[in-house]
Protein backbone atom coordinates (compact mmCIF):
# COMPACT_ATOMS: atom_id res chain seq x y z
CA UNK A 1 0.00 0.00 0.00
CA UNK A 2 0.71 3.60 -0.51
CA UNK A 3 2.42 5.31 2.47
CA UNK A 4 1.84 8.97 3.38
CA UNK A 5 3.09 11.41 5.55
CA UNK A 6 1.86 14.44 6.67
CA UNK A 7 2.23 17.96 5.92
CA UNK A 8 4.53 18.59 9.35
CA UNK A 9 5.65 15.05 9.66
CA UNK A 10 7.80 15.71 6.43
CA UNK A 11 9.03 19.44 7.50
CA UNK A 12 10.62 17.66 10.32
CA UNK A 13 11.62 14.92 8.28
CA UNK A 14 13.66 17.55 6.08
CA UNK A 15 14.77 19.47 8.78
CA UNK A 16 16.12 16.20 10.34
CA UNK A 17 17.86 15.41 7.44
CA UNK A 18 19.48 19.06 6.75
CA UNK A 19 20.62 18.78 9.85
CA UNK A 20 22.42 15.70 9.14
CA UNK A 21 23.71 16.98 6.32
CA UNK A 22 24.83 19.87 7.61
CA UNK A 23 26.60 18.02 10.38
CA UNK A 24 28.44 15.55 8.00
CA UNK A 25 29.67 18.45 5.78
CA UNK A 26 31.19 19.96 8.77
CA UNK A 27 32.90 17.20 10.07
CA UNK A 28 34.39 16.36 6.71
CA UNK A 29 35.53 19.99 6.38
CA UNK A 30 37.03 19.94 9.75
CA UNK A 31 38.27 16.90 9.09
CA UNK A 32 40.31 18.19 5.53
CA UNK A 33 41.30 21.54 7.01
CA UNK A 34 43.15 19.83 10.17
CA UNK A 35 44.53 16.45 8.87
CA UNK A 36 43.36 14.50 12.01
CA UNK A 37 40.91 12.24 12.08
CA UNK A 38 38.68 13.33 15.33
CA UNK A 39 35.93 11.52 16.91
CA UNK A 40 34.49 14.50 18.36
CA UNK A 41 33.06 15.67 15.02
CA UNK A 42 32.44 11.97 14.00
CA UNK A 43 30.25 11.35 16.47
CA UNK A 44 27.78 14.26 16.15
CA UNK A 45 27.42 13.46 12.14
CA UNK A 46 27.14 9.50 12.85
CA UNK A 47 24.06 10.71 15.71
CA UNK A 48 22.23 12.80 13.24
CA UNK A 49 22.25 10.04 10.80
CA UNK A 50 21.04 7.92 13.74
CA UNK A 51 18.25 10.48 14.27
CA UNK A 52 17.64 10.74 10.73
CA UNK A 53 17.04 7.00 10.08
CA UNK A 54 15.15 6.27 13.37
CA UNK A 55 12.51 9.66 12.53
CA UNK A 56 12.22 8.59 8.85
CA UNK A 57 11.19 5.06 10.25
CA UNK A 58 8.53 6.72 12.95
CA UNK A 59 7.41 8.96 10.73
CA UNK A 60 6.54 6.79 8.01
CA UNK A 61 4.94 4.24 10.24
CA UNK A 62 2.65 7.79 11.78
CA UNK A 63 2.02 8.50 8.20
CA UNK A 64 -0.19 5.68 7.79
CA UNK A 65 -3.97 5.40 8.77
CA UNK A 66 -4.49 1.69 7.82
CA UNK A 67 -3.89 -0.74 10.87
CA UNK A 68 -2.99 -3.69 9.17
CA UNK A 69 -0.02 -1.77 7.30
CA UNK A 70 2.71 -2.37 9.48
CA UNK A 71 4.74 -4.38 6.95
CA UNK A 72 4.51 -2.10 4.02
CA UNK A 73 4.62 0.85 6.49
CA UNK A 74 7.91 -0.63 7.60
CA UNK A 75 9.14 -0.99 3.94
CA UNK A 76 8.32 2.38 3.40
CA UNK A 77 10.07 3.42 5.98
CA UNK A 78 13.20 1.81 4.67
CA UNK A 79 12.50 3.41 1.69
CA UNK A 80 12.75 7.02 3.20
CA UNK A 81 15.30 6.50 5.36
CA UNK A 82 17.58 5.06 2.39
CA UNK A 83 16.10 8.38 0.02
CA UNK A 84 17.31 10.20 3.34
CA UNK A 85 20.60 8.10 3.99
CA UNK A 86 21.28 9.29 0.08
CA UNK A 87 21.01 13.08 0.95
CA UNK A 88 23.61 12.58 3.94
CA UNK A 89 25.89 10.93 1.67
CA UNK A 90 25.64 12.96 -1.69
CA UNK A 91 25.42 16.41 0.43
CA UNK A 92 28.80 15.37 2.50
CA UNK A 93 30.53 13.82 -0.52
CA UNK A 94 29.49 17.15 -2.51
CA UNK A 95 31.23 19.51 -0.07
CA UNK A 96 34.69 16.73 0.38
CA UNK A 97 34.94 16.96 -3.60
CA UNK A 98 34.36 20.57 -3.71
CA UNK A 99 36.47 20.69 -1.24
CA UNK A 100 39.15 18.44 -2.88
CA UNK A 101 39.59 20.21 -6.11
CA UNK A 102 39.60 23.87 -3.64
CA UNK A 103 42.77 22.83 -2.47
CA UNK A 104 44.39 20.91 -5.21
CA UNK A 105 44.26 24.05 -7.55
CA UNK A 106 47.42 25.60 -7.60
CA UNK A 107 47.42 28.91 -5.80
CA UNK A 108 47.94 32.50 -8.12
CA UNK A 109 51.14 33.64 -7.89
CA UNK A 110 51.31 36.81 -5.44
CA UNK A 111 52.23 39.59 -7.34
CA UNK A 112 55.28 41.71 -6.01
CA UNK A 113 54.40 44.80 -5.03
CA UNK A 114 55.87 48.11 -6.48
CA UNK A 115 57.79 50.28 -4.41
CA UNK A 116 59.00 53.83 -4.57
CA UNK A 117 62.35 53.81 -6.12
CA UNK A 118 65.17 56.56 -4.32
CA UNK A 119 66.94 58.41 -6.18
CA UNK A 120 70.01 56.95 -7.75
CA UNK A 121 72.70 56.90 -5.63
CA UNK A 122 70.60 58.00 -1.98
CA UNK A 123 69.28 56.24 0.42
CA UNK A 124 65.27 56.82 1.30
CA UNK A 125 63.64 56.58 4.70
CA UNK A 126 59.85 56.59 5.31
CA UNK A 127 58.16 56.70 8.98
CA UNK A 128 55.85 54.25 7.90
CA UNK A 129 54.89 51.13 6.77
CA UNK A 130 54.29 50.94 2.82
CA UNK A 131 56.64 53.82 2.17
CA UNK A 132 53.95 56.08 3.99
CA UNK A 133 54.79 59.35 4.88
CA UNK A 134 57.45 62.03 3.85
CA UNK A 135 60.09 60.12 2.47
CA UNK A 136 63.86 61.34 3.80
CA UNK A 137 66.74 61.12 1.91
CA UNK A 138 70.47 60.51 2.21
CA UNK A 139 73.64 60.29 0.34
CA UNK A 140 76.75 58.72 0.82
CA UNK A 141 79.58 60.98 -0.11
CA UNK A 142 77.69 64.12 -0.20
CA UNK A 143 75.78 63.97 3.32
CA UNK A 144 78.13 63.14 6.35
CA UNK A 145 77.60 60.20 8.29
CA UNK A 146 75.35 60.68 11.43
CA UNK A 147 72.21 60.38 13.37
CA UNK A 148 69.10 60.36 10.88
CA UNK A 149 66.21 63.04 11.79
CA UNK A 150 64.54 62.40 15.05
CA UNK A 151 60.80 61.53 13.49
CA UNK A 152 62.46 58.44 12.16
CA UNK A 153 65.12 57.63 14.99
CA UNK A 154 64.40 53.79 16.11
CA UNK A 155 61.18 53.77 13.81
CA UNK A 156 62.39 53.42 10.31
CA UNK A 157 58.95 52.54 8.50
CA UNK A 158 60.41 51.37 5.61
CA UNK A 159 63.33 51.90 3.17
CA UNK A 160 64.62 52.00 -0.37
CA UNK A 161 68.26 52.36 -1.51
CA UNK A 162 70.50 52.43 -4.86
CA UNK A 163 73.63 53.21 -2.64
CA UNK A 164 75.64 51.17 -0.47
CA UNK A 165 76.10 52.16 3.15
CA UNK A 166 75.26 51.27 6.68
CA UNK A 167 72.54 51.16 9.18
CA UNK A 168 73.87 51.48 13.36
CA UNK A 169 72.32 51.33 16.53
CA UNK A 170 74.40 53.51 18.82
CA UNK A 171 72.98 51.79 22.12
CA UNK A 172 73.47 48.50 21.02
CA UNK A 173 76.55 48.95 18.65
CA UNK A 174 74.80 46.50 16.05
CA UNK A 175 75.17 47.30 12.40
CA UNK A 176 73.06 46.24 9.19
CA UNK A 177 75.62 47.00 5.82
CA UNK A 178 72.92 48.74 2.61
CA UNK A 179 73.25 46.87 -0.69
CA UNK A 180 72.17 48.56 -3.58
CA UNK A 181 68.56 48.22 -4.41
CA UNK A 182 67.63 46.29 -1.15
CA UNK A 183 64.39 47.75 0.03
CA UNK A 184 61.54 46.77 2.98
CA UNK A 185 58.34 47.69 3.20
CA UNK A 186 58.26 46.69 7.06
CA UNK A 187 61.63 47.70 7.78
CA UNK A 188 60.14 48.48 11.64
CA UNK A 189 59.23 44.89 11.84
CA UNK A 190 63.11 44.51 11.94
CA UNK A 191 65.83 46.96 12.10
CA UNK A 192 64.31 49.94 11.59
CA UNK A 193 63.14 50.11 15.38
CA UNK A 194 66.58 50.11 16.33
CA UNK A 195 68.22 52.39 13.77
CA UNK A 196 69.07 55.74 14.66
CA UNK A 197 72.52 56.61 12.67
CA UNK A 198 73.36 56.04 9.33
CA UNK A 199 76.74 55.56 7.61
CA UNK A 200 78.43 54.88 4.56
CA UNK A 201 80.41 51.59 5.90
CA UNK A 202 79.90 49.50 8.53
Amino acid sequence: MEVRLKKWQRFVLIAVLVLTTVFVAVASNQILNDNVFSWWWCVPALGWSAIATSTACFLTRAGSRDPDAGVNASTGGRYVALCGGGVVVVGALTVVSYIAVAEAMPEPEPVLARHPTCVSGSICLWPERGFGGDVWMWTPGADADGPIPHRLRDRVGSFEAQATGCFFDSESKETRPINIRDWSGRYIEKFGRQADTVKAKC
